[in-house]
């Protein structure tokens, strides 16, 4: 049973047509990876230092040892201080798995859904060095019993995620009244609104100019991607509550029809009417 992939996109592929999870490692970044979420939870273990993530409107240092948790909904974008060497491993792991391998006394979705979720926790070396025995495992192949211990292996992987994730207190953000963290609440309070750059950079204190450089230095992305990506999570989870996808669209600040279909479209990989009766089907 293959779980261990050479790219992130075929670890993502094997999670979602298996409906089981995926294991990716890699010690290089991508210098031209945009703001994205998957149609899986995701756990992140970063194994370098002086990083940044960015996890819905929130901007987080990205040290070793520090692991993110993200669910199907969360679009995030990975800020690499080194694009040479930037060592992680990316574990994802679909709705479905969790779903089966929980009771109605443990709940393995916790850590991804709960009411007191958390995006990031700091791992001891122990804790570190234990996750990292866990992922080791998943790339093995046993003569016997594969499939059975490796998905032995993903529960113990996820009930140690979920402890983790509740047992301690976390300290978030790592920035806090930046022009970049001003313009990033800015729009992550009023994506539903008509926005335009001036608007945008008028409540962030800088000039166009600057928030735009901004963007580009510390996100490699524009204000306009990122605003985007604010929309189209909204959308989807209003597509996902049952929602019109007119309604789904207007009330996510996207004010052409048209315009929503072809950019939901191309950034879901599928139309709103499609993802909202795929989200069914899995429910």
């Amino acid at each position: 049973m293959k779980c261990y992939f050479n790219s992130c996109s075929q670890a993502i592929k094997n999670t979602l047509e298996n409906k089981t999870y995926g294991l990716y490692y890699s010690e290089k970044a991508k210098n031209n990876q945009e703001i994205h979420s998957h149609d899986c939870c995701e756990i992140f273990l970063c194994l370098s230092d002086n990083s940044g993530f960015l996890i819905d409107g929130k901007l987080y240092t990205a040290e070793d040892s520090d692991v993110f948790i993200l669910n199907h909904l969360q679009a995030h974008k990975v800020l690499p201080n080194n694009l040479d060497d930037f060592k992680r491993y990316s574990f994802h792991v679909h709705p479905s798995f969790i779903a089966q391998n929980s009771t109605s006394e443990t709940n393995l979705s916790r850590c991804f859904y709960g009411e007191n979720k958390v995006d990031k926790i700091t791992l001891s070396k122990t804790e570190r060095d234990d996750l990292i025995a866990k992922f080791n495992r998943l790339e093995q192949t046993y003569e016997f019993g594969d499939d059975v211990y490796k998905n032995t292996l993903a529960v113990d992987i996820l009930l140690k995620v979920n402890e983790l994730s509740f047992s301690r207190e976390i300290n978030q953000c790592g920035i806090d009244d930046s022009p970049l963290q001003l313009a990033i609440n800015f729009i992550s309070l009023n994506f539903d609104k008509n926005l335009d750059l001036s608007t945008i950079a008028k409540n962030s204190y800088v000039s166009v100019n600057k928030l735009c450089a901004l963007f580009k230095e510390n996100l490699n992305t524009t204000v306009i991607k990122f605003l985007t990506s604010k929309r189209l999570t909204n959308a989807k989870k209003m597509l996902e509550n049952d929602y019109s996808i007119t309604d789904s669209a207007f009330a996510s600040g996207f004010n052409d029809y048209a315009n929503f279909i072809r950019v939901f479209k191309t950034a879901v990989g599928v139309s709103p009417g499609k993802y909202k009766k795929q989200y069914k089907e899995k429910t």
